[in-house]
């Protein structure tokens, strides 16, 4: 619920038209995931504006509602003056209904499945009753059956009657069938558009946003109408992806619950892919690496595609991960190849418990300052590199609008991840080389150990130890202790030999 509710005419609708609020509406429900109709037909999917040019008589919008697989379209009539009253239906709504019932040139709609729509700025609410009722009988029964109900003044109001025949008459003078009136009530929808509806929008509003204010909600408001209005001139369009991707950028949404557990469930997958990354060596030393982190922060806040090219053992990885810790993220995607090892993103999704895919989550993501990791691009082969190509192309997808991409590699590995960057559609990636740390950082770091800076004066011995992997290993190993010990359990030449091949098979 929102923190406060807005008052009836709260303010940010100021000099737009009455059909602009309609659309925007249409929008907060689209957001909000409601039910702008019966449940069973679904929320909205994509709203369409001035949708003459396919063949739609009424024109104003177009709803594209999706249950399941199931897709149905509502071709809507904006009127903000009275277009139904107890006498029956506006003549010229009437015959526009007829038109669009009956398709034409270039038309699409399928009276079997599809919906006619009407909003109204004016309906007195017996009017609008006794049409609701009139319609629920058509949609529950058979066209033959509501006829014979309509000629018994028992089981039918004089106001039903009246409207049933307002939608018979044609303008020739002539009555259209009244069976096949029967059929286009049933696919009828009359909604009002009051001036408490505004109000009401902007509350809504107020619970799509993050911070949960009718001050934040009655700007979402505003930035909606502002949309419409421009969406309207050009013909334009919205589904949810889109309108999120437009928003992003400037207001923190919440995540719509059909969502929400699939980002749990990814960021305990990347909560833990992070931790799996060590950043200390031996048993707790840190090393502070300022200059290179600094470094890293400018580049990610500078570019939206950061490739970290170094060696193994230099910690592009630890450095990685802590600045995604101290840059706190809204959003983490953070897999392994082997994690990504799947023969589709459906396979993906459910290895991980999905409930969508995970570039379908992307799409759906209503957050700001969000971030994919790719962390040791080399090991992604076949289906793991298909999967991770396909994830860069959602963000791209996205314009990068609320996201960050950072993949790390090898530098023998950076032409193949440029390449697979490409193959995503992203160009003019920002490569960084990552250095192993100065050999005075590590002195700094192990001071407290002189056996290990003992090893660290030898010459041949630096360009080794300065690999982070392989000085872990000799500090948790207690190499270093074992070697400048009284009666050491290794000699010189044994020492030497046994960093060497950790050093060659460190992966570098």
């Amino acid at each position: 619920m929102p923190k406060d509710a807005a008052s009836t005419k709260a303010t940010g609708g100021g000099g737009y038209t009455f059909a602009d609020k309609v659309a925007a509406g249409f929008l907060v429900q689209m957001l909000r995931r409601k039910f702008p109709l019966e449940p069973e037909l679904g929320p909205i999917s994509a709203l369409h504006f001035e949708t003459r040019d396919v063949g739609n008589v009424l024109d104003d919008l177009l709803l594209i509602l999706k249950r399941g697989q199931d897709e149905t379209r509502c071709a809507v009539s904006v009127k903000s003056n009275r277009q139904l009253t107890k006498a029956g239906f506006n003549a010229e709504f009437v015959q526009d209904a007829w038109e669009q019932w009956q398709g034409g040139e270039g038309s699409d709609f399928d009276p079997a499945k599809d919906i006619l729509g009407l909003i109204a700025g004016i309906i007195d609410e017996p009017t609008l009753n006794e049409w609701q009722e009139l319609q629920k009988q058509a949609a529950s029964t058979t066209p033959d059956r509501l006829v014979v109900r309509l000629k018994d003044e028992g089981q039918s109001s004089a106001t039903q009657r009246k409207i049933f025949e307002s939608l018979r008459k044609s303008p020739d003078g002539a009555e259209r069938d009244a069976v096949e009136t029967a059929r286009l009530v049933s696919r009828l929808r009359v909604l009002r558009f009051s001036d408490n509806s505004e109000g009401d929008y902007i509350n809504l509003c107020a619970e799509i946003v993050r911070d949960g204010t009718v001050a934040e909600g009655a700007k979402l408001w505003s930035r909606l109408l502002h949309l419409v209005a421009e969406n309207r001139a050009t013909g334009g369009y919205f589904d949810l992806p889109k309108l999120i991707r437009v928003l992003r950028a400037d207001f923190e949404l919440q995540d719509h619950p059909d969502f929400r557990n699939d980002w749990v469930k990814l960021a305990s997958v990347a909560s833990e892919n992070i931790k799996s990354v060590r950043n200390v060596i031996g048993s707790g030393i840190q090393l502070e690496r300022q200059a290179e982190k600094a470094r890293l922060k400018g580049e990610v806040d500078a570019h939206d595609v950061v490739v970290i090219a170094g060696e193994s053992g230099s910690g592009k990885s630890a450095a990685v991960s802590q600045h995604i810790a101290a840059a706190a993220f809204n959003r983490i995607i953070w897999l392994r190849a082997e994690q990504l090892s799947k023969a589709s993103q459906a396979e993906l999704a459910q290895a991980f418990g999905l409930t969508h895919t995970i570039p379908d989550v992307i799409a759906n993501s209503a957050a700001n300052n969000s971030v994919l990791v790719s962390d040791a691009f080399e090991k992604f082969e076949g289906e793991a590199r298909r999967r991770a190509i396909e994830l860069l192309r959602a963000v791209r997808d996205e314009g990068f609008a609320g996201w960050k991409v950072i993949v790390t590699c090898q530098p023998q590995a950076v032409e193949p991840t440029i390449d697979a960057l490409i193959e995503a559609g992203i160009t003019g990636a920002e490569t960084v080389d990552f250095e192993n740390p100065k050999l005075q950082e590590i002195f700094d770091a192990v001071e407290a150990l002189p056996a290990v800076r003992t090893l660290l004066v030898r010459a041949e011995l630096q360009p080794i130890l300065r690999n982070l992997t392989v000085l872990d290993w000799v500090l948790r190993e207690d190499v270093a202790q074992r070697f400048s010990t009284s009666r050491p359990w290794i000699g010189e030449t044994e020492l030497i030999d046994c960093i060497w091949d950790r050093w060659l098979g460190s992966g570098r």
